[in-house]
């Protein structure tokens, strides 16, 4: 097994591996990662983070009118499937099908 640490500071030994692979799971370690509640991050870090998450939002609303965005909300029906939201849609969608609409609107005029 592989013992090199990683850019996270977990061992890449205490991830579990997948079944019937050599590979660590990976999401697993960056969940694990994600997950610590105790770890205290520099100010700056958090900053940083906020502004990031900021500018997703509002690249999310500035795209939301893109034809990308409306070609890919098409795909979908405007019915009640899921519990999740987008820009597109007022009625809930399943978590993927939203995800995708949102990405897409984050990423249209994100350039």
């Amino acid at each position: 097994m592989n013992t090199h640490t990683t850019a996270l500071p977990i061992s890449i030994k205490t991830v579990p591996e997948i079944k019937g692979s050599a590979t660590p799971d990976l999401v697993g370690l960056l969940a694990q990662w994600c997950s610590d509640r105790d770890r205290v991050y520099p100010q700056a870090a958090m900053h940083r983070a906020q502004d990031a998450i900021c500018d997703t939002i509002a690249c999310m609303l500035a795209g939301a009118s893109d034809p990308a965005v409306t070609a890919a909300a098409g795909m979908f029906p405007e019915v009640p499937l899921g519990r999740a939201t987008s820009l597109r849609h007022q009625t809930g969608l399943p978590a993927p099908w939203a995800a995708m609409i949102n990405g897409c609107a984050a990423h249209a005029l994100d350039f």
